[in-house]
């Protein structure tokens, strides 16, 4: 073999090993970038669950600067009352993504802000003849023409199509899917009028979640009035959940209690976001952001008004595993006590604020909840720990309340899972069998959309 073939040898063996063991290459390279993106966006998003607004803009910031990564330091910009800083980012992501109508309703709203309205009205138009859906864009254009005019012709008539389109998408509810088609017919349950209010609460990482169950509580249950207690929008998002027809906003007051209840992680809200709920009304229904309702509430009233709660399985023989040993030391209970025990849901549940349900289960994990140690335990997380649903469920076994376990009640089923469900399985109680009452939903394919006041 000549001199010049042997030289050929090596680089043809690096040649075949690139392409049956690919070297160091342009997709590893983008594998990699997706993984710590992937990985950076996950620490943003849990330093803004736990309250620190700094670090999740400066994760965002060390993300691969696309437009989502911009956007998103834009948006915890606004949050944080930076709107010169949160301009610039929304300018930059402008410059590639002209037409992308979140981005084009958030730099309408920071042109509400400082009276310029004018440049407001064109990028809400912009927003709303791309996505006539926008639910920003729309309370935005809602606000500006309660002022005084007179307005173009053409101002009104973009939001008066946008409305139209919010409308029927809101009648078209819950029958985007063939089952939910098929179950949403076949129910007379009717609202008994016993002054139940129905209680969620969000933060901006739910906001569209809360949109759609809001969606389908106005749907199912138009009569129905709605607090929803805000842990932590921003400015606009808190303008248009307040815009939202029969819905109270209540901001949760976090100065109250102790600093551990910022951090959304440990759960340690929700039991007082139920306390809070129950000084201002008689009858509370709570349901989490990523639920949605498919039938009237009257079986869940007639419920609540003759057992003083109403509390719903979420996992079948799951204590104490799915409890931290060391929240189980500190409140007094054995392992063996609750073995074999049913996990109760968090997330769903209804009081009367007579009921000694009030004082035995809600506030025993209340008095749980406000001591990080109890609530939240060192080293405990999902895998080992359910938090205030984990505290709710030692007390209720304690006490020998009854968790519903009729599938009709089961929402912590994704909405795709809902056809192996038998939904005619148990009797309620009252002598009639029931369909699903509610689902779990939480994604970009909404199925609900909440309506404004005077549409």
């Amino acid at each position: 073999m000549s001199r010049r073939g042997r030289a050929a040898v090596p680089l043809l063996l690096l040649l075949l090993m690139c392409y049956f063991v690919p070297c160091s290459t342009s997709k590893e390279q983008e594998r990699d970038q997706a993984a710590q993106s992937s990985r950076l966006l996950r620490e943003s998003l849990r330093a803004e669950a736990e309250g620190r607004l700094n670090d999740a803009i400066a994760l965002a910031a060390k993300m691969p600067q696309d437009v989502f990564a911009v956007f998103r330091q834009g948006k915890l910009m606004m949050k944080k009352g930076d709107f010169r800083a949160a301009h610039a980012a929304f300018s930059a992501v402008e410059q590639v993504e002209p037409s992308f109508p979140s981005l084009l309703s958030h730099i309408a709203f920071l042109y509400f802000k400082v009276q310029e309205m004018k440049a407001s009205i064109a990028y809400c138009l912009k927003a709303l003849q791309v996505s006539p859906l926008d639910l920003r864009a729309n309370s935005i254009l809602k606000r500006i023409l309660r002022a005084p005019g007179p307005f173009p012709l053409e101002v009104q008539e973009v939001q008066r199509q946008s409305q139209n389109a919010i409308l029927q998408s809101h009648l078209r509810g819950g029958f985007v899917h063939q089952h939910e088609r098929m179950q949403s017919k076949v129910t007379d349950i009717s609202y008994n009028g016993k002054q139940v209010r129905l209680v969620s609460s969000a933060n901006s990482l739910y906001f569209q979640c809360l949109a759609n169950l809001v969606g389908s509580i106005q749907l199912r249950e138009p009569n129905l009035n709605i607090t929803i207690y805000d842990m932590g929008f921003d400015e606009l998002e808190s303008m248009v959940v307040s815009d939202w027809k029969n819905v109270q906003l209540v901001r949760f007051p976090f100065e109250s209690y102790p600093p551990h209840v910022r951090n959304l992680r440990n759960y340690a809200w929700k039991p007082l976001v139920y306390r809070e709920a129950l000084m201002r009304d008689s009858m509370i229904l709570y349901q989490d952001a990523g639920q949605e309702l498919w039938q009237p509430v009257g079986l869940i009233e007639d419920i609540i008004a003759r057992d003083g709660y109403f509390f719903v399985m979420q996992g079948e023989k799951t204590l104490p595993e799915k409890i931290h040993p060391a929240s189980m030391q500190f409140l007094g209970f054995e392992a063996n006590d609750l073995r074999g025990k049913d996990m109760c849901a968090g997330g769903i549940q209804g009081y009367m604020n007579t009921s000694r349900a009030v004082q035995e289960v809600l506030g025993s994990t209340i008095k749980c909840a406000l001591d990080e140690d109890c609530i939240a335990p060192k080293k405990a997380d999902q895998s080992n720990h359910r938090f205030d649903q984990a505290i709710f469920s030692m007390f209720m076994s304690r006490h020998l309340y009854r968790c519903h376990c009729s599938w009709i009640f089961r929402a912590y089923l994704e909405t795709a899972r809902l056809k192996e469900a038998d939904v005619f399985d148990v009797r309620d109680g009252f002598g009639h069998f029931y369909p699903l009452l509610f689902s779990r939903r939480c994604g970009s394919n909404q199925s609900y959309f909440p309506i404004f006041r005077h549409m």
